[in-house]
């Protein structure tokens, strides 16, 4: 990083009557490695704290949905959670991550943030992709708020919806700083367990619209493991990626002791199968001894009980029931009062 620009200004919040200070960052990043990459990366984000508050507060970081359609529609995003974070005294962050890697393949894996690693060159199967630029730029983030006095950067959380929700994980896995993780419905090549033969699965994130969220090396577990089997129904079934060391438990592991709660869509008539919350509900349950050893309860849920590993069952989208949850992460030390607790 060569630095941060900043833009601030006040006012109060339309869907909650909350005074606030807002501070849009744009972190500039040293191209001096690659000058000629075509597409500058950078980090932008749009922050807003208590204007009332009497010292640091914590600080939850949302990915935005709306990555590259600019400020507009993130500030819309911005206010909608301001109203649901202020009220527990938070500051709230909308990372545009867009503007650091775009959510495409082709050419855009040789410039922006990869196409710096890269050269602009191709990627090699170990290169990372989306999401491990989205993991550094939340890094980078946190490294700002270090220096901000609005913001204790001790109790810094992060949430992304689906895709958002399998870069969250990632951050999370890879960012000790992070106090809290809450991906929401990450599914596949997130929060769901690989090695599962049920509603998506890491072969159908081969085409055009997601390969790029990854290193290349995942391809190599596509496809069926014994193509020449003689039962055709076992030829088909037994695939490449159940011979993965490791899953998705082994990331939610990494984030231990540290709270994170994952949901997933089950509630009919409008269901979301293909993300698999079952297989998303067995990965916070085979990540829970790991919990256990370091002290925490892991999945266990019992009721009017502090819990560090949560699973959240409704549609394929941020319902308010599991908004609550950035109410209730215990990072102001505030009680469980039935809404998801981390």
């Amino acid at each position: 990083m060569t630095g941060w620009t900043e833009a601030d200004s006040t006012g109060v919040g339309t869907s909650v009557n909350i005074a606030y200070k807002e501070r849009d960052i744009v972190g500039n990043i040293d191209i001096s490695s690659y000058p000629q990459v075509r597409n500058v990366p950078q980090i932008i984000a749009y922050t807003r704290t208590p204007a009332n508050a009497t010292g640091p507060v914590p600080m939850i970081i949302i990915i935005s949905p709306f990555g590259g359609f600019g400020a507009f529609l993130d500030k819309i995003f911005l206010e909608e959670y301001w109203g649901i974070i202020a009220p527990s005294g938070y500051g709230v962050t909308i990372f545009d991550t867009a503007y650091l890697q775009p959510d495409s393949g082709g050419g855009n894996m040789s410039s922006y943030f990869v196409g710096l690693i890269t050269k602009g060159g191709w990627r090699t199967p170990t290169t990372m992709g989306e999401l491990g630029a989205i993991s550094w730029g939340v890094s980078r983030l946190i490294d700002y708020f270090e220096t901000d006095p609005d913001v204790d950067a001790t109790k810094v959380g992060l949430s992304g919806h689906s895709r958002w929700g399998k870069a969250t994980l990632v951050a999370a896995a890879y960012e000790p700083r992070l106090a809290i993780a809450l991906p929401s419905c990450g599914g596949s090549l997130g929060t769901k367990m690989q090695r599962r033969m049920f509603g998506q699965t890491m072969e159908n994130s081969e085409w055009d619209q997601e390969y790029h969220w990854m290193a290349g090396n995942f391809m190599s577990f596509m496809g069926p493991l014994n193509p020449n089997d003689p039962n055709p129904v076992r030829a088909f079934a037994l695939r490449k990626y159940a011979d993965l060391k490791v899953d998705a438990h082994s990331m939610v592991a990494l984030v231990a002791p540290r709270p994170i709660f994952l949901n997933g869509g089950t509630i009919q008539p409008i269901s979301d199968t293909w993300q698999d919350a079952q297989g998303m509900f067995l990965t916070t349950e085979a990540a829970t001894p790991v919990y256990n050893l370091l002290g925490e309860d892991g999945v266990v849920i019992p009721k009017d009980t502090t819990h560090r590993c949560g699973f959240h069952r409704r549609k394929h989208r941020l319902a308010p029931s599991s908004r609550g949850a950035y109410r209730h992460t215990g990072l102001a030390g505030l009680p469980y009062d039935g809404e998801p607790l981390f």
